[in-house]
């Protein structure tokens, strides 16, 4: 099964309609049907809470808030945590690249788990120039590496 890595600036766009959203949420459809498999950090749901509360495109409420919480808690996602050896990748990845820590954790967990990374952080993209680091405006449903 493939691997992905979506970092917050995805997964924010399945609860936000803004850029992009059509491409997330095909994203999260494909991995609803089991056909891929999202590796996620455990920081993801605090980026994107995050996210969702200083949002500029909608002002959520904190009931909200909550069923935003909820559906990430009840999403099957891989979730990892940044330590060992994917935090010393992570470190290195932010020192060499100028990004992050953050960035880099998401970075790092694709590279490790030889997986793609797709964010809507042209930012990231120019910064590491990595071939696996993608655009979300390039996932295509049923695409291989």
């Amino acid at each position: 099964m493939e691997r992905i890595v979506a970092d917050a600036s995805v997964i924010i766009k399945f609860f936000i309609n803004e850029l992009y959203s059509k491409q997330a949420r095909s994203l999260m459809e494909v991995f609803a049907r089991k056909e891929i498999e999202l590796l996620e950090p455990s920081l993801l749901l605090y980026e994107v809470i995050n996210g969702a509360r200083y949002s500029r495109a909608k002002k959520f409420t904190e009931s909200e808030i909550k069923a935003i919480i909820e559906s990430m808690v009840n999403f099957d996602f891989k979730w990892l945590d940044i330590n060992g050896e994917i935090a010393y990748l992570a470190t290195e990845i932010s020192l060499r690249y100028d990004i992050s820590f953050y960035d880099a954790s998401y970075v790092a967990l694709a590279k490790a788990m030889d997986a793609d990374l797709y964010t809507a952080d042209n930012k990231l993209i120019k910064a590491t120039g990595l071939p696996f680091v993608k655009h979300i405006r390039h996932f295509k449903p049923g695409a291989k590496k």
